[in-house]
Order: C-alpha cells, then structure tokens, then sequence
C-alpha cells in the first residue's frame, strides 16, 4: 500500500471537515433525545417508544461519527495518507452512494411522456 505525505492545505482542509458542521447532526439528535426524554416523563407510550428509537440511531450516529473523527484526526497527526489506485470500477464507493446514483438515473428516466420532452 502507498503512502503520502499531506501538504499543509489538505490539512487545513481536512481540519474544516471535521468541524463544528461534522458535529452538528450528532447534537441535533442529542437535543431531540433530551426532548422526548422530558415528554417521555408523562408516561406516554408513544413518546416512549419515539425516545427509544431516536436514541438508538443517536448512539449510531455518533459512533460512526467518532470512528469517522479518529480516522481524519490520526491522519492529520500523521500527516500521511494511504493512496488508492486501480481502475475506477475497482474503487470502493459506499453502496449507498450508488444506489443514491441509481435513483437519481432511474428518476430521470420515469418521465417519457413528459410535455417537456417532446
């Protein structure tokens, strides 16, 4: 596997990634947890049940959040990072991100008969 170092703009950049937008969602959940967690004292079980849920995926999103944090911030400190080469079609994408692509494409598609496009 191939290395290289960083130059001080990718660093710069990669710090701005992390920042306190990386964070946001994180704490938007943490504040609506806080919330259902109040509305939940009245003993209503659909609160309840809405609690538990946007905790789980509260306690999802962070951690793949930190785990995402630890890997930016052991490269910044490194200042190396790992190259990736090899045909496109080799590259590993989040298959989420194509499937992502595919609705998009398949959205496009849906509208033969559009009047806009005769």
């Amino acid at each position: 596997m191939q290395q290289r170092f960083l130059t001080d703009n990718e660093i710069t950049d990669a710090k701005a990634m992390v920042g306190w937008q990386f964070w946001a969602a994180p704490m938007m959940f943490g504040v609506a947890v806080v919330g259902l967690g109040i509305g939940a004292l009245g003993g209503n079980s659909a609160i309840i049940l809405l609690l538990l849920l946007i905790s789980c995926l509260t306690v999802i999103l962070a951690v793949s959040r930190l785990h995402d944090y630890n890997k930016v911030s052991h490269d910044i400190e490194m200042r190396v990072v790992e190259l990736i080469e090899g045909a496109p079609e080799r590259v590993w994408i989040p298959r989420s991100a194509i499937e992502f692509e595919g609705r998009i494409l398949l959205s496009q598609t849906r509208w033969p008969n559009h009047p806009s496009l005769k």
